[in-house]
Parts: structure tokens; C-alpha cells; sequence
């Protein structure tokens, strides 16, 4: 008979919503884990304002380079996608848009209980994906 912890869990592909922050780095770095233990793609999401679109060539070098980082750190298979609008909006048309396992994302201790009901409420809405929050 199944029950719930006999059932296997795979995270094939992690959704990493990424502001370029410390804490978005040390949420890739659990995502970078994750990914070496299961096997996981990892896509990085990048959610930029309209005023940043004239930065757009500095925020691919960014992204890029954690790309590169990821890689060097054993990450199985990584790519971005750089999104603008607002973060939630577009983190749950990310979603919707294609098959994700997990979501690693940073969360200030201060704005943490606002994103965290933000993205609950996306979740009980029907999005149903584990999310995982690393505080700083």
C-alpha cells in the first residue's frame, strides 16, 4: 500500500526567481544542490522593470555569468529567462507556461510573510508547486 512518504519525489526542473541580490545567490546555490542530487534543470527567472531595458545587456553578462557558475558548481543542465513586468505576475505565468517541480527563491525576513502568502495564495489558487524559501 502507498502512503505518502513511501511515494518518491523528483525535481526535475527548478524555478529560481532571481533579483541579482546576495539572496537570490544563495537560493541558487541551493538550487545548484538540488540539482546534483536529483538531476534537475535549473531555469532562472529575471523579472525586470521597463525603466531596465536599457540595461538589458548587463543583465544577460549577469546571468550569464551565474550560468557559467552553476555549471562549474555541477549543476546538470541551466538556462534564464529574463521577464518583465511585475515579480509574482511573472513568476506564476513562468509556471503556467511550462512543467516546474520546485521554485528555490530568496525572501527577506521582512518581506517574507508577504511573499510567502502572495505565493501560498498562487499555490491554493492551482498552481500546486512546492516552494522553498531561504531567508537571509
Amino acid at each position: 500500500m502507498k502512503t505518502p512518504l513511501s511515494s518518491k519525489i523528483h525535481y526535475g526542473r527548478i524555478l529560481v526567481p532571481y533579483d541579482k541580490s546576495d539572496l537570490s545567490d544563495r537560493a541558487l546555490k541551493h538550487a545548484i544542490y538540488l540539482s546534483k542530487v536529483c538531476g534537475a534543470e535549473i531555469v532562472i527567472l529575471n523579472v525586470i522593470k521597463s525603466d531596465e531595458n536599457m540595461q538589458i545587456g548587463n543583465i544577460r553578462k549577469k546571468l550569464d555569468d551565474r550560468v557559467s557558475y552553476c555549471k562549474l558548481e555541477g549543476a546538470i543542465e541551466v538556462s534564464y529567462i529574463i521577464r518583465e513586468g511585475k515579480p509574482l505576475n511573472e513568476i506564476v505565468s513562468v509556471l503556467e507556461e511550462r512543467a516546474y517541480d520546485l521554485i528555490v527563491m530568496g525572501s527577506s525576513k521582512i518581506s517574507s510573510l508577504q511573499m510567502v502568502r502572495s505565493i501560498a495564495r498562487k499555490v491554493i489558487d492551482g498552481i500546486r508547486k512546492p516552494v522553498l524559501i531561504i531567508h537571509d
